[in-house]
């Protein structure tokens, strides 16, 4: 019988919130949740084999919101650099035993353990699929998740990108789930967004 692939999650929470003036965005609650503790509980609660959290900008003050979670913590010195150098301080990070990684951006919260799940799932049961990623509306969102045969290439990225460059060059190797609504689009980059999310949730 042929062993399960193991799924690690990156989540990316190493960014500056430039567009959110003197606020960290992933402190901010929604439900009185953080944003990061968000993300980080929806990768545990899927079932994540491995969960590494790439910190950076602010890193004080965001790690000790996800204290007491079974979590691994890397800070990226580089987080300036752009998204990339975050991405492959995740990948570095990540046990050397995992067959894939899911990538999800810690600023998107109605990105799931549903969704994550299922994205796995579909990773698990499509060996041909090297590459998992939603759609809504003809539209590719986040989070992707990557097989082990694509970190080499991601590790070549550079600048403020994840793998989108990549991610268009690859045709065969890529498995869609289809989703009903937007949610793999919605992420906060400023006052308006959190508020207007807040409103959405009854706050």
């Amino acid at each position: 019988m042929t062993p399960e692939r193991k799924v690690a999650a990156i989540i990316l929470a190493a960014g500056s919130s430039r567009r959110m003036g003197d606020r960290n965005k992933l402190t901010e609650t929604i439900g009185g949740i953080s944003l990061i503790r968000r993300a980080t509980q929806a990768a545990l609660d899927a079932g994540c084999d491995d969960v590494v959290v790439v910190t950076g900008h602010d890193c004080g003050t965001v790690e000790p919101l996800i204290s007491g979670l079974p979590v691994r913590i890397n800070r990226n010195p580089d987080y300036s650099a752009g998204m990339s150098t975050s991405l492959q301080a995740g990948l570095a990070a990540i046990s050397p035993s995992m067959d894939g990684a899911i990538i999800l951006l810690a600023d998107m919260p109605h990105v799931a353990a549903p969704l994550i799940s299922r994205m796995i799932a579909e990773f698990r049961s499509n060996p041909q699929s090297s590459v998992i990623v939603p759609v809504y509306g003809g539209q590719r969102g986040n989070p992707v998740l990557w097989g082990l045969q694509h970190f080499s290439d991601l590790m070549q990225v550079r600048g403020d990108t994840g793998g989108r460059a990549l991610l268009r060059s690859l045709a065969d190797d890529v498995g869609e789930i289809q989703m009903g609504d937007n949610s793999v689009f919605t992420d906060i980059d400023t006052p308006e967004d959190l508020r207007e999310i807040r409103a959405r949730a009854g706050e």
